[in-house]
């Protein structure tokens, strides 16, 4: 029997890590940024890749010793053609970045654990309340 949501593959699609050895001041709260993206192969909405990605520190490295910006990619696959497409997009988004939060979350402690500072380990998220803050960021600025 074939699930009828099915995670394909998933890989690292960028990465940008920077240190500021010399920083002095106080290490600032850090409010990670997440952002997704959902791309369509065709019309049917059968198949996916979705991008999760987090922003975290500073890019300046002013008021932070460290930034990361990161992004994982997955491949999604649906069969069940009885789910209308506006379940079928809902479906993605909510299966998908819980699927690919775990990757994300792991190369986030992973990267940087590789320096003089303690890693950082990201909590567990409602995905969803996340994508409904994310889609509301979105519209407010449309």
């Amino acid at each position: 029997m074939k699930a009828f949501f099915q995670f394909d593959d998933y890989n690292i699609i960028d990465v940008n890590y920077k240190f500021n050895n010399n920083f002095e001041g106080d290490e600032a709260v850090l409010s990670p940024i997440f952002d997704f993206e959902l791309e369509f192969e065709d019309e049917t909405k059968d198949e996916a890749d979705l991008i999760l990605g987090i922003e975290l520190g500073d890019k300046d490295l002013v008021s932070n010793s460290f930034y990361l910006n990161c992004k994982v990619q997955g491949h999604f696959i649906f069969n069940n053609d009885e789910f209308p497409e506006e379940e079928k997009v809902k479906f993605f988004k909510v299966n998908g970045v819980s699927i690919l939060f775990p990757y994300l979350r792991s190369l986030v402690s992973d990267l940087t654990s590789k320096g003089s500072e303690q890693p950082v380990i990201l909590p567990t998220m409602n995905v969803a309340q996340m994508i409904k803050d994310q889609e509301e960021k979105h519209n407010k600025y449309k």
